[in-house]
């Protein structure tokens, strides 16, 4: 990426060398939600195509991935509009760490980015489809880069659910969480939410924030 600032990260997978990396880091800015869809938009052609499953199963294209923020963007950015704009204003001044839980390519965390403009944040990206974790990561680090400073840390986990462990998502106590779960809490018969919200008591301690 050019004029790139450090990443600090363990575990970490971004996309690289595509059309939409040149694209995303020569040609959108300002960074908006509205110029991905746009983006989008233009290369479906205005034409949809049906997803497996309605977008709940791994998008395994890159017309798909198109075909995803052409047909949904726009409502899920509305919801997450909606859903942030709760949160204090306050909370933003803090250390955080934002958990986006099944983010797909990213929406709720470049949301919150551009709406909010956190001062001092890391990320978790759980995502069970590579290709749209690697362009959540990709998304992610532009948008943390034009909203905000100091050393890109994100950690990105290809799992689903039921195979995460507690060295996946374990967190410190000393920032404050947002977990994002922007598409993932009315999925029923994927995962055990049970299994997942035992987890989640295992390994978030302090304080914590739930956008559902």
């Amino acid at each position: 990426i050019s004029n790139p600032r450090t990443i600090k990260t363990e575990h970490f997978q971004i996309e690289d060398v595509t059309l939409y990396y040149y694209w995303i880091i020569k040609n959108t800015t300002p960074k908006r939600f509205a110029s991905i869809r746009e983006y989008a938009v233009n290369k479906m052609n205005g034409c949809s195509i049906p997803l497996p499953e309605r977008g709940v199963s791994p998008l395994s294209t890159e017309r798909e991935l198109n075909q995803y923020i052409f047909s949904y963007g726009n409502m899920h950015y509305a919801k997450l509009k909606s859903a942030l704009s709760y949160l204090p204003a306050s909370l933003f001044q803090e250390a955080l760490e934002i958990i986006d839980w099944g983010c797909g390519q990213g929406i709720a965390t470049i949301t919150l980015l551009e709406l909010k403009r956190p001062k001092n944040v890391k990320f978790t990206l759980i995502e069970p489809g590579l290709l749209a974790l690697k362009r959540a990561a990709l998304n992610t680090k532009c948008f943390f880069e034009a909203y905000t400073s100091g050393v890109f840390n994100c950690k990105t986990i290809n799992k689903g659910f039921d195979d995460l462990i507690k060295s996946d998502v374990s967190t410190s106590s000393d920032r404050t969480k947002i977990h994002l779960f922007s598409n993932t809490l009315d999925i029923e018969g994927r995962y055990s939410q049970l299994d997942l919200v035992n987890l989640i008591k295992r390994t978030q301690s302090g304080k914590n924030y739930f956008v559902c």
